[in-house]
């Protein structure tokens, strides 16, 4: 009777080739469109904190327009709530949360329908120093993105621009301790220097 927010494979039929028309949101295979509200995001989701993350509600298979209605264990110096988008903010401190919303349609009478997520607010990891070295600045510029730092686990792209007449002889992270592959590398749980050298290089015609 109504959609259930989580994916959950074995709740669903599919039949190859699907098509567009055979994956309509809200739409139960064996009845008629239900009235019910969304989510743009899986309930369980983390927000790193000292950053904001919004929740947008839909509304559909109702009488338009909808207006929407949100409460949450989070307190309200720690949140906004504008029609149908929630924003956990930047300042909303470590912990498990929950919101709620309800939509409202324009029916007469207007009916209403209600949706829940979970949410946690997390430490933002240990981030560690990214240091460049090349043999001569002149004959090159590397960057990386991340640029200055990066946590463990994070891949990291080595930027590499020759001057003309350069190429780039080698590339090594931490002597060669971390492997590259391809100008990347995963980021270790420590600081880690990026060495570049530079050569003369002749293009062949």
């Amino acid at each position: 009777t109504a959609g259930n927010p989580t994916w959950t494979a074995l709740e669903w039929t599919i039949t190859r080739p699907a098509g567009v028309a055979a994956m309509t949101p809200g739409v139960h295979p064996d009845g008629a469109a239900v009235f019910g509200v969304t989510f743009n995001k899986a309930s369980g989701f983390t927000v790193e904190q000292g950053t904001s993350d919004s929740v947008v509600a839909t509304a559909a298979n109702g009488v338009a327009p909808y207006s929407y209605s949100w409460t949450s264990t989070l307190g309200e110096g720690y949140r906004t709530a504008d029609t149908n988008v929630f924003t956990i903010l930047a300042t909303a401190p470590i912990g498990d949360y929950s919101a709620e919303v309800v939509a409202t349609d324009s029916d007469a009478p207007a009916k209403s329908v209600t949706n829940s997520l979970n949410f946690s607010v997390v430490a933002p990891p240990t981030k560690y120093a990214i240091a460049i070295v090349t043999n001569n600045p002149g004959e090159g510029t590397v960057t990386t993105t991340p640029a200055t730092e990066a946590a463990e686990g994070v891949a990291v792209t080595i930027n590499i621009t020759p001057a003309d007449g350069y190429r780039a002889a080698s590339v090594a992270v931490n002597g060669g301790a971390v492997a590259v592959v391809g100008n990347a590398f995963t980021m270790p749980a420590e600081p880690v220097t990026v060495t570049v050298t530079f050569e003369v290089y002749d293009a062949p015609d």
